[in-house]
């Protein structure tokens, strides 16, 4: 077993993301998903997705509320308990789960990879990789949580900023990432799907596979 892997898993069982609602944590709750839950199906479909990996799902709390009709969805998360649950509770033929390292493993086959409050708890070194995976996969666009602004977050000096404290490169703590900026410099995205929180500034970002295999190949 991986440090990830059990990491997380202690993070959920013991909820530390500290919801009543989800285990998932407080940014899963239906109240603080809901403009993303109700913008995203009209997205997908105007950019032809017509299946989707869901990684990390979690508990897939809020997701479930998602219109996703016609559309072939996979939700992998490390923590198999978690998946073991969903794919009882939620799997159907449209809809499967299955455990997955979103860094270390292959991906399945799909249109679009949906990566939501994943990275921000990863080191750089871990964000590359994930990238990296992302990359070698089929998927034609990679969605990623993405502060377009860091007015709220005077402490870090404007700035995408490391991780000091981490197990294995993670930790179960909330910091912003804006993905424009160095390390990462990626391209503008091709959509941005706003999530109404914190003053307007959190958002899930898409970017074409293909812009991130030059960023890549530029390192």
């Amino acid at each position: 077993m991986s440090n990830r892997r059990a990491f997380f898993e202690s993070v959920y069982r013991d909820n530390l993301w500290n919801s009543e609602e989800s285990r998932s944590g407080q940014g899963s709750e239906v109240r603080a998903t809901a403009s993303l839950a109700a913008e995203l199906p009209a997205v997908l479909r105007h950019y032809r997705v017509q299946s989707i990996l869901d990684v990390p799902c979690g508990d897939f709390h809020w997701m479930r509320h998602v219109d996703l009709a016609g559309i072939r969805y996979i939700g992998g998360d490390i923590v198999p308990d978690l998946i073991d649950a969903n794919q009882r509770r939620y799997g159907n033929a449209a809809r499967e789960f299955i455990q997955i390292d979103a860094i270390d493993d292959p991906l399945p086959e799909v249109d679009a990879i949906f990566c939501r409050d994943c990275a921000i708890h990863f080191s750089f070194e871990l964000i590359w990789r994930l990238v990296a995976n992302f990359a070698a996969s089929r998927a034609r666009y990679v969605f990623l949580t993405h502060d377009n602004c860091f007015q709220r977050y005077v402490d870090n000096g404007h700035a995408n900023v490391d991780l000091e404290d981490a197990t294995d490169g993670v930790n179960y703590l909330y910091r912003p990432l804006n993905f424009l900026l160095p390390p990462f410099a990626f391209p503008p995205p091709v959509h941005v799907i706003n999530e109404g929180q914190w003053d307007q500034m959190k958002t899930m970002a898409m970017w074409r596979v293909d812009d991130l295999r030059q960023v890549l190949a530029r390192r």
